[in-house]
């Protein structure tokens, strides 16, 4: 199924004039993804500033600290299986 992204962008890409039903679903969409990612980045911008004032202030547990807080908190390590070449 299509996004309603790629119904505007196929319109569009064909010279034809999109419906404002297909126009609000594209926008609705469009703005949906744009706050997640604002989101994501407002999360890294204060993980960082954390990071850039321990750094400031000389503070090696404090630097330590908050990555090991970050990895606790958004990192997953994920081991893939092992493949040998022969």
């Amino acid at each position: 199924m299509k996004t309603p992204l790629q119904v505007m962008e196929e319109r569009l890409e064909a010279k034809q004039q999109p419906t404002y039903d297909e126009v609000e679903a594209a926008l609705h969409q469009a703005l949906s993804e744009n706050s997640a990612l604002m989101t994501s980045v407002k999360e890294m911008a204060s993980w960082m500033s954390r990071l850039v004032y321990a750094h400031i202030s000389l503070d090696d547990k404090g630097i330590k600290a908050t990555l090991d807080a970050f990895m606790a908190e958004r990192v997953k390590i994920v081991q893939a299986a092992a493949t040998a070449v022969h």
